[in-house]
């Protein structure tokens, strides 16, 4: 899936919702991402923003956080 959205260019514009959420925000919202750790470290080989902010103030390490995602958190650090 990952790759299909790469090759139709999906991955240019990386904020993807007038809240400003980028695909790191939305990988770091549900914890059962953080056994997905392959497809996080695709998204950071994009050179996504880590320290993006969403409407509500957060980078998605603060989401990762509040989540106890200790798998993601270790790679954003």
């Amino acid at each position: 899936m990952f790759d299909l959205l790469e090759e139709a260019g999906g991955l240019k514009n990386v904020t993807i919702t007038d809240g400003g959420f980028t695909l790191l925000h939305w990988f770091c919202y549900k914890q059962e991402n953080d056994e997905c750790i392959s497809l996080l470290e695709k998204l950071l080989d994009k050179n996504i923003d880590i320290n993006a902010i969403n409407w509500a103030h957060r980078t998605p390490l603060m989401s990762a956080v509040k989540l106890n995602m200790t798998n993601t958190c270790r790679l954003l650090l």
